[in-house]
């Protein structure tokens, strides 16, 4: 939990076991109770729960899963385990909760720019292939969840790989 008392969801925690149930209408009302006071008179406050859709790993619904595919700078001199590492907190830091609202949409492009910021002079280049064979290239480079989502990636090390080139990393 975080300091408001709010249980707040990491990428690592993002399977069926670990993901908290929504609280009810009520439920949340009452967690809110102390904000009620501040609405004005002709205001009203509707309540509802937060689902999360969890994206990426093998938590992901298999629509969403995807491999990360890297290729280092030639001049690096990073291990590819410190890549994936970096890369992967690139990624929890890019979708920390307080940087989205409910609905949001998700672009890969975004993503892939925040993490060449994140290890400039690492990584030469970064894409997603979808894991669902049937999916193409690109499917999944916009996301957009419903609108009381959140977008919580699920990204581990088996999900990032470190290639020599991006030739031939769609799939027929």
């Amino acid at each position: 939990p975080n300091p408001n008392g709010l249980l707040v969801l990491r990428a690592h925690d993002a399977n069926e076991s670990t993901k908290p149930l929504p609280l009810t209408s009520y439920g949340l009302e009452k967690l809110m109770s102390s904000i009620v006071p501040y609405k004005s008179i002709s205001d009203s406050i509707v309540f509802h729960p937060v689902n999360y859709k969890v994206i990426f790993g093998k938590n992901a619904d298999t629509r969403n899963q995807v491999t990360i595919r890297i290729t280092k700078s030639d001049t690096t001199r990073v291990s590819d385990a410190e890549i994936r590492s970096r890369v992967i907190a690139a990624i929890n830091q890019y979708f920390n909760v307080d940087n989205w609202d409910f609905g949001e949409s998700f672009y890969f492009t975004e993503l892939s720019a925040y993490i060449h910021q994140q290890l400039p002079g690492i990584i030469s280049s970064i894409v997603i292939v979808p894991v669902q064979a049937q999916s193409g290239f690109g499917t999944l480079f916009q996301i957009t969840p419903e609108s009381n989502e959140l977008l919580i990636p699920d990204v581990t090390l088996r999900d990032i790989e470190l290639v020599n080139t991006l030739t031939n990393i769609a799939t027929t």
